[in-house]
């Protein structure tokens, strides 16, 4: 297989993954594993294989077994500009670019600086819970809620 091979078959990977095991005592987020188990039963019976999850989480799609895009900018990916802008019309152009049909924030994210899991605390996350077009649809736990489940619904054209 020479480079250019390689390169090609890299770019056509970027944005959906696999389901992986999660680095359990590496990444700080397995404590809240019970959580995800929790989340991730609500997301096997009431959402469809096929759907589409935005998140940055090994946990989120080891247990949930479904297709995720991850936060990164790689291979040009408009993923942080979703939650980077203040203008909802921008963050609903780019989910529907990518077909996502959820959003799983950890809300540990905006804490986080990493390249590819940090979610900044304003853009998106100043409006996601004030539009209709964001439907919350699952959190966990209830007295203050560390990882938040929103549906998307995207508007109609005429």
């Amino acid at each position: 297989m020479c480079i250019r091979d390689r390169i090609l078959i890299t770019s056509g990977t970027v944005g959906y993954t696999t389901y992986i095991q999660p680095l359990y005592g590496q990444s700080g987020r397995e404590k809240y594993i019970k959580y995800y188990k929790k989340l991730c039963m609500y997301v096997k019976d009431n959402t469809s294989k096929d759907s589409i999850f935005l998140t940055a989480e090994t946990s989120f799609r080891y247990y949930c077994e479904r297709n995720t895009i991850w936060i990164t900018a790689g291979g040009g990916a408009k993923i942080p500009l979703i939650f980077e802008t203040n203008n909802p019309n921008v963050a609903l152009k780019w989910l529907k670019y990518y077909n996502v049909n959820y959003i799983f924030i950890n809300n540990d994210q905006t804490k986080w600086r990493g390249s590819n899991d940090y979610i900044p605390p304003h853009g998106l996350l100043d409006y996601i819970d004030h539009l209709p077009c964001f439907e919350k649809v699952y959190e966990v736990p209830l007295e203050n809620p560390k990882l938040i489940l929103y549906k998307v619904s995207y508007p109609l054209r005429d």
